[in-house]
């Protein structure tokens, strides 16, 4: 089946209204891209494979990163013990996911008290003898979400824009070092992102065709996005309040009757209860009694409805007179602790600066310089073109429906970044607007894959093939630091721009160990933050040096620690020397000579 003939919503054609061929006096202005649906699938498939193949083959040169034993240990935990202590601000479902490979490998948990889960997660990987393949397994569960993100962008962009983008959106993200990085690692950004993409995708299909069927599966999947990483509940529900407005609009606009359907309001309030359910059996398949005899009062049902009042009074009866998921008061608390941490902010550094209140800006300057630059030029022009194309077919008499469909994802692109920007003090990293490289790669493609149909000209389609051509070399120049990877943009020191997950996630440790040897090192000292356990590991000759207190002799530096240890004030002597080298991207390795007396 050729593009021209795709199935889109409601009989719609290809992206520039159903033909790809429009001419004008009997003289073609475009060439038609000649790209099935079928073969559209083999390349996503292909790119996928190759994708998943990448990140499995960085697993050997990094160390753990921060997060990564936590999330193990509260996955673990959930599995072997049926409790859930550690850090509550992230749901389980992605943690049980990272946890079920070592699960299943033997690896059981040790019972360390919580609430933090550091030190279980340094037991489940050190104390066991099987630090490397714990630390594999683990991360092994994060690419079936990685698949799940790559296969929802095809899907989106396949039905609403065509074969051809939907092959160019994959190729964009499969291509996107930060997002490969991220999808090699035991945590819980890809997973979240993934799921939020999906539910993106099926909320879209029920605003297309408002029925229970779709808003049972748009709900399923959202919930499922919420009980991975909460940030999932903010971003769907940004989305579909903003895609809200875009329906209610044309609805009003051309088809009010639209709006009086009875299926149309109910399914709509038949998503959010679903949602919140399906996230709260991510926590377990137990249920209880909220409130009884032993326990009359319910801090969680108390912090969503108050203390007193009709609503308290008619949530207590519920919970007294039906056994609810024990993830209920779970979700509320991780709820709870995730506004809390939020509220007081997170130890961060941007531009030079540290601080716990965030910055407005930070997201933006993040995109900015962690996305390869073809991809980045070819996303803000896409993500404008799609409106633009909407207000072109507006003024040709364009249907309204497919105008906001085709702006779907620039609208949801600006609700989630303006939230982030100004609602988020916890900027540790662009992975945490991971959810946006879907939206920006779908309207990249249908901006790329339009410019090739609208010209013949050799040097618009040569400016095109290099972008593409430009986009692929960065998986070669950047490999295998896909995670710390800045584009041009960052200059050579990166570290004045970004640091935490960014660039320093304490993934070097490793390669530290071993050059070290290559060196013959015996003693250094050692500047570091993260997680991982330094008395077990090969660093036998190391010596921590202190704050404020000048060392001598070979000294190896993370600059995570170097930048917002007292503001970045701690190690400051250091820049009177020039580094020997760095190792990977976040280690560097200096030589201080003797003072004199």
């Amino acid at each position: 089946m050729s593009l021209e003939n795709a199935t889109t919503p409601e009989g719609f054609g290809a992206f520039d209204a159903g033909n790809t061929s429009r001419s004008r006096g009997g003289t073609s202005l475009a060439a038609p891209i000649h790209l099935t649906a079928g073969l559209s699938s083999y390349i996503a498939m292909l790119l996928i494979g190759m994708a998943c193949a990448l990140c499995i083959s960085t697993y050997v040169h990094f160390a753990q990163t921060w997060d990564e034993p936590e999330h193990l240990a509260a996955g673990l935990q959930l599995l072997d013990k049926g409790i859930y202590s550690y850090d509550i601000q992230h749901p389980p479902l992605g943690r049980v996911a990272i946890a079920l490979g070592p699960y299943l490998d033997g690896a059981r948990s040790y019972g360390e008290p919580g609430p933090s889960g550091v030190q279980e997660g340094q037991d489940i990987l050190y104390r066991t003898g099987k630090y490397d393949e714990y630390l594999r397994l683990a991360r092994l569960g994060t690419l079936p979400f990685l698949i799940v993100l790559l296969g929802s962008t095809w899907l989106w962009a396949r039905r609403y824009f065509g074969a051809p983008e939907a092959a160019v959106a994959v190729f964009l993200l499969c291509t996107t070092p930060p997002l490969l990085g991220h999808a090699a690692l035991a945590t819980l950004d890809v997973p979240g992102a993934a799921l939020c993409t999906l539910g993106f995708y099926l909320l879209l299909r029920w605003y297309e065709t408002p029925s229970f069927r779709w808003a049972c599966a748009a709900a399923l999947v959202s919930g499922l996005a919420i009980g991975t990483k909460l940030s999932g509940l903010p971003f769907i529900g940004l989305a579909a309040s903003a895609w809200a407005l875009a329906f209610l609009w044309t609805a009003l606009a051309k088809s009010p009757n639209r709006l009086r359907s009875a299926r149309l309001w109910l399914s709509a309030a038949s998503m959010p209860p679903l949602a919140l359910f399906t996230a709260t059996l991510c926590y377990g398949l137990k249920f209880k009694y909220l409130v009884d005899l032993q326990h009359p009062v319910n801090t969680a049902l108390d912090w969503l409805t108050g203390t007193h009042g009709v609503a308290h009074d008619v949530v207590y009866r519920i919970a007294q007179k039906i056994p609810l998921p024990v993830g209920t008061e779970q979700l509320v608390w991780s709820i709870q602790s995730l506004l809390w941490h939020n509220t007081y902010g997170h130890l961060s550094y941007f531009l030079g600066h540290t601080g716990q209140s965030g910055w407005w800006d930070f997201y933006p300057v993040a995109l900015s310089v962690k996305t390869p630059l073809a991809f980045l030029m070819a996303a803000v022009f896409g993500l404008g073109y799609l409106l633009l194309q909407c207000r072109k077919d507006a003024a040709a008499g364009e249907r309204p429906r497919l105008r906001w469909f085709r702006a779907a994802p620039t609208i949801a692109f600006v609700a989630i970044l303006v939230f982030c920007c100004a609602y988020s003090r916890i900027n540790i990293g662009v992975r945490h607007v991971v959810i946006l490289y879907p939206l920006m790669a779908i309207a990249a493609a249908a901006a790329i894959v339009a410019m090739w149909r609208h010209t013949e000209h050799w040097a618009v389609r040569t400016v095109l093939i290099s972008l593409m051509a430009w986009q692929l070399s960065s998986l070669w120049s950047a490999y295998p630091d896909y995670l710390p990877y800045f584009n041009a943009l960052a200059g050579d020191h990166p570290e004045r721009i970004l640091v935490d997950s960014d660039l320093d996630w304490g993934q070097d440790l490793r390669r530290l160990e071993y050059r070290l040897q290559q060196l013959h090192i015996k003693t250094f000292g050692l500047v570091y933050l993260g997680s991982a356990d330094l008395a077990a590991e090969h660093l036998d000759g190391a010596r921590l040096v202190k704050p404020f207190a000048p060392a001598s002799g070979w000294v190896a530096v993370s600059l995570y620690a170097k930048s917002v240890v007292a503001g970045g004030r701690a190690y400051a002597w250091l820049d009177h020397y020039l580094p020997k080298e760095r190792i990977g991207k976040s280690m560097v390795l200096y030589f201080i000579p003797e003072r004199l007396p």
